[in-house]
């Protein structure tokens, strides 16, 4: 029995890791898309990543990257609903990534070296938060996908935990508040920096 608790385990961590390898690709395709434009591009394009350089009221700072991270979360929970839910949170795991490596290099190609400090400071730990929150989120899709998709072909559920609705409800619940709280400390970051 310890034996298959670990391999489920390691299974898990494999999923985890290759979760983490598509929103990296996803940044690295990011990075090249925003170097080749070179040029402004629209917040459904960077999803309110990059860091605001004007000074304007905190709320309204925070409520771009509050309300992308909510549509995201929301989109990601609603595919976990259907039973071909996996390849929407695929292609929402690369978009998010995405977002994080043109905003890194829209800010590189139009602030050269001293663009360094605000990719450290401001770009680098809200995109490490937010990927971290979107492939938690991307992963509860995917096992709950998986699990209605498995009871509708076997015609049995065999684990409950993975059907429970409350639970589900409760991880994405979490996944919000965390997203508003990192959308309220680098709206805060930024209003202390602009």
């Amino acid at each position: 029995m310890k034996n298959l608790s670990r391999t489920d385990t390691w299974r898990g961590s494999r999923f985890v890791l290759l979760l983490t390898l598509l929103a990296v690709f996803g940044v690295i395709s990011g990075g090249v898309y925003g170097a080749l434009s070179a040029d402004s591009v629209s917040p459904i394009v960077h999803q309110y990543y990059m860091p605001v350089t004007e000074r304007i009221t905190l709320l309204t700072l925070m409520r771009g990257t509050f309300l992308y991270s909510a549509l995201f979360l929301l989109s990601a929970f609603a595919a976990g609903l259907f039973t071909f839910g996996q390849p929407l949170g695929i292609l929402l795991l690369f978009s998010r990534g995405f977002g994080a490596g043109v905003s890194a290099a829209l800010l590189y190609s139009s602030g050269g070296v001293s663009a360094l400090l605000p990719v450290t400071v401001i770009l680098l730990p809200k995109a490490m938060i937010m990927l971290f929150i979107a492939i938690a989120a991307v992963r509860e899709l995917m096992r709950s996908s998986c699990s209605i998709l498995q009871c509708w072909l076997s015609g049995s559920c065999k684990d409950r935990r993975d059907m429970d609705l409350k639970l589900y409800i409760l991880r994405y619940t979490v996944l919000l508040t965390l997203s508003f709280l990192t959308s309220l400390g680098d709206a805060a970051l930024n209003y202390i920096l602009a």
